[in-house]
């Protein structure tokens, strides 16, 4: 789940962007706060700094996010029609699949499963593909979840996916 891979991939995914440090006081509850606005532009930047956090490559503070409710917040973004609130939470989502079982698991129980196979068909391939990573990281949890995510439907839009990818020049 830590594999940096640079120069194989684009621009948009999780393992390019760079793990800048973070600042050394960090108001989890505010941005908490912010990512639950009703303005679209204070919420995406909320969620942005979310990610950008859990995004770091030590030690990222996954228990500070989810023991605050933000996997709540995080799904309910996944059912917004805004492109890049869609990927930032998704990719969130990732980073917090990625950490302990407990974490994996919480994703699941706030109900992120059947949106992250929906946005298996989105148009945008940087969502599907964020959406792969969060879906491979609770497969990657064990056979349990993995055999979940195979009874909710995964198998077809990922078929699709694949497919729509390997027709891409």
């Amino acid at each position: 789940r830590n594999i940096v891979i640079d120069d194989l991939l684009s621009e948009t995914s999780p393992l390019k962007e760079s793990n800048k440090a973070a600042p050394e006081t960090i108001d989890y509850d505010g941005i908490c706060k912010r990512m639950k606005s009703h303005n679209i532009d204070e919420q995406f930047q909320a969620v942005q700094m979310c990610r950008k956090i859990l995004s770091r490559a030590k030690n990222p503070p996954i228990d500070e996010f989810f023991f605050r409710g933000v996997v709540k917040t995080l799904v309910d973004c996944l059912k917004s029609d805004n492109q890049q609130l869609l990927f930032e939470a998704a990719w969130a989502l990732t980073n917090i699949a990625s950490g302990e079982t407990k974490h994996t698991r919480g994703v699941v129980a706030g109900g992120a499963v059947p949106l992250l196979i929906k946005h298996l068909d989105s148009p945008g391939l940087n969502i599907a593909e964020q959406c792969v990573w969060a879906l491979g990281n609770i497969a990657g949890d064990g056979s349990e979840l993995r055999d979940n995510l195979i009874n909710a439907g995964i198998v077809e839009p990922l078929l699709r996916l694949l497919e729509r990818c390997w027709e891409k020049p």
